[in-house]
């Protein structure tokens, strides 16, 4: 039998191709598992800076409020309605029953005041009026 294999030959390529296929898959398993160990790295870092943030929001708001309460009722009232309660000036004259001029008059001066106050504590930057 000319140009036949030996069985010795046959079973070894045989071994061959199956070992390589095993490494192949092997390869395929450890690069998933870096990609997932990687993505759960960064899921970590991102939950991580949220934890932080949310507990730098909570303090924020915090301070916020105590300012808040600190002003007249009349300028809480309208701060409460126009950016808590997302009420239109109409909503609000009816509720307040003031005139719609006056309501906005209200609005801009308790924004200044409850600005004027976190400026005091650093809660606001000066050049942009947001926080730092």
């Amino acid at each position: 039998m000319a140009g036949a294999a030996g069985f010795p030959t046959w079973l070894y390529r045989i071994t061959y191709h199956c070992c390589l296929r095993q490494l192949e898959r092997h390869k395929r398993e450890q690069a998933l598992q870096m990609t997932v160990q990687a993505e759960q790295g960064r899921e970590k870092v991102n939950t991580e800076k949220q934890a932080e943030g949310s507990i730098e929001r909570h303090g924020l708001q915090t301070m916020v409020r105590e300012q808040l309460g600190q002003l007249t009722t009349k300028y809480r009232m309208v701060l409460i309605l126009r950016h808590l309660q997302d009420m239109t000036y109409e909503e609000m004259a009816e509720i307040l029953t003031l005139p719609v001029g006056a309501v906005k008059i209200h609005l801009f001066r308790a924004g200044q005041f409850l600005k004027e106050r976190l400026l005091t504590l650093h809660l606001v930057d000066p050049a942009s009026g947001e926080e730092p």
